[in-house]
C-alpha cells in the first residue's frame, strides 16, 4: 500500500492546501484517476474532514451528500484507492 510520500506532507500543511482551495458551499469536486493509464475513475465531493483523512492516511475519503456523512472508499467493497499525488 502507497502512502502519500513525505516529500509532499513536508512541502505542505493541511492549512496552506485548505487555503488555496475554492470550497462551495464546504465541499469541493475530487476527481480520482487511475495513476497509469490516467482514465478518470470517478467523480465525488470531499469536505475539510474528508480531505485531511485523506492526506493523512494516504487513502480517498469523501463527503457523502446523499448520506451527509464522511465516505472511506473501499470500506464495505475492499477495493480501496490509495492516493500517490
Amino acid at each position: 500500500m502507497t502512502k502519500v510520500s513525505d516529500e509532499i506532507k513536508e512541502q505542505l500543511s493541511l492549512e496552506q492546501v485548505v487555503e488555496h482551495i475554492r470550497w462551495s458551499d464546504g465541499l469541493v469536486p475530487a476527481i480520482v484517476q487511475d495513476v497509469d493509464t490516467r482514465e478518470v475513475l470517478m467523480m465525488a465531493y470531499m469536505n475539510r474532514e474528508s480531505l485531511k483523512l485523506s492526506l493523512e492516511s494516504g487513502e480517498t475519503w469523501f463527503w457523502s451528500r446523499s448520506r451527509q456523512e464522511l465516505w472511506h472508499k473501499g470500506a464495505t467493497s475492499g477495493n480501496v484507492q490509495t492516493i500517490t499525488s
